[in-house]
């Protein structure tokens, strides 16, 4: 019960913080005032005051990596930061979205934008048209609603412009095209839905309107994506990876890149002919990263281990092969095999001379996770039979560990992580597949699902 409540307690603390709201209740969507401030800070909110007489209300992101109300960035290409600020004026039932610079020491607003949406998605920064400003893109409304609509903006003489798409967006990320001028785009990733069919679009900006660079046909089952990534899919090669899951029971992965050779956005995994991601396809919802420190992302592709009926299947009865993409071959190697505790955040990396001659089996209660010897040509046994224990791995916290499981000589602690201990128990030390605590200790790994 102590485990489960740290569990929860942390977790709920990462929401918070995840969510912008303060542990102590404090909202921020809810404060009328801004926090007291000095210097150009102090300036920028006097100019918000100003313009909303004294009924200012802060609008915060809701989705993305900037959460703040006020956002510094140059937008302008004069060297020098503007504020990005978002507000309501009293009961006004929009959004603005206003850009103040520093003109001749005095901070001055130069753009001012409104929007009907109440709900701000996220901002996102690049150089869409290339010439060495940065743009910026905002999401409005809600997009895990499937609601939140595109707009771009982009400096022009002092002032920076704002360019409607009503483009209609579940997710949105900003995309390297090339990396010897910096010029990116800007993506965005509908769902199926009655209205809109499920696509992946890349936009730039030329001459200051919005021009679509490409399209590419995404899995139309996807329920939602769980988890995006932005980052490098091969050598050389940035994308965005997507990890989706169709139902409860069912996960995917695609990846998104330019073509910058083709001039196309592609996604490599996805089957025209039968709309479908099958490769990639999982029963687990273990996510896409750089599993090896390589700034790679890996995606993980499963199979389940042997001798486990399928109502009695868990996280832990799966292998989980991590795999590389290459793009100049369009091919997936598998560079790491592990069992994947993603719940008691840890993996084992599954040593070649155990592949395809284990199997596991899960003690929910005592949190024990055994590797067991699995005997596929066995007399009398149609598929195989499990054979003698490994290695067994539990986990515990600190007062459980030092309220008597230390004193348990078969135990050996291989790590631990602030309150928790991780240790394992070696099983049948005459068996060829046996490992000594030092291999236990080098192919055990701390896991996170983000």
């Amino acid at each position: 019960m102590k485990r489960k409540l740290f569990i929860i307690t942390a977790a709920a603390v990462l929401a918070a913080m995840l969510t912008g709201c303060s542990p102590l209740g404090l909202d921020a969507q809810t404060l009328m005032k801004p926090p007291k401030a000095t210097g150009a800070r102090q300036e920028i909110y006097r100019v918000l005051e100003e313009k909303t007489g004294d009924q200012l209300t802060l609008r915060y992101p809701k989705a993305g990596e900037y959460r703040s109300a006020i956002i510094m960035r140059d937008v302008t290409g004069d060297g020098r930061d503007e504020a990005i600020a978002f507000y309501t004026r009293g009961e006004d039932p929009y959004t603005i979205v206003s850009v103040i610079s520093e003109v001749n020491g005095t901070w001055t607003e130069i753009a001012f934008y409104k929007n009907a949406s109440t709900q701000l998605d996220r901002i996102c920064f690049g150089d869409f048209d290339g010439n060495g400003i940065t743009d910026f893109a905002i999401g409005w409304g809600n997009s895990t609603a499937g609601a939140s609509e595109l707009s771009l903006y982009t400096g022009q003489n002092g002032t920076v412009k704002e360019i409607a798409t009503k483009e209609m967006y579940n997710e949105l990320a900003v995309l390297e095209l090339d990396s010897d001028t910096g010029r990116s785009g800007i993506l965005t990733v509908a769902l199926e839905s009655r209205d809109t069919t499920a696509a992946a679009k890349l936009f730039g900006l030329v001459n200051g309107n919005v021009n679509l660079l490409g399209t590419a046909a995404i899995d139309p089952d996807v329920l939602q994506y769980n988890k995006v990534t932005v980052g490098k899919i091969s050598a050389g090669e940035y994308g965005v990876i997507l990890d989706s899951s169709e139902n409860t029971h069912a996960f995917q992965t695609e990846i998104l890149y330019w073509d910058k050779a083709a001039a196309r956005l592609q996604n490599p995994l996805y089957h025209p002919e039968d709309k479908t991601v099958l490769y990639t396809a999982r029963s687990i919802s273990v996510t896409s990263q750089d599993i090896n420190g390589d700034s790679i992302i890996e995606i993980p592709i499963t199979h389940a281990l042997p001798g486990i009926s399928a109502d009695t299947r868990s996280e832990v009865s799966y292998m989980v092969n991590w795999h590389r993409y290459d793009s100049s071959t369009n091919t997936l190697t598998n560079l790491l095999s592990t069992v994947v505790n993603s719940r008691d955040g840890y993996m084992f990396m599954v040593p070649d001379s155990w592949k395809n001659r284990v199997t596991t089996a899960w003690d929910e209660e005592n949190r024990a996770l055994t590797f067991y010897e699995w005997k596929a040509e066995t007399a009398g046994s149609e598929n195989g039979v499990r054979g003698d224990p490994l290695l067994t791995i539990q986990v515990m916290t600190e007062e459980e560990w030092n309220n008597g499981s230390e004193a348990d000589g078969a135990l050996y602690k291989i790590k631990q992580h602030e309150n928790m201990v991780f240790t394992a128990k070696q099983g049948q030390p005459a068996s060829s597949l046996a490992l000594t605590m030092e291999q236990v200790e080098y192919y055990f790994r701390l896991f996170t699902a983000t």
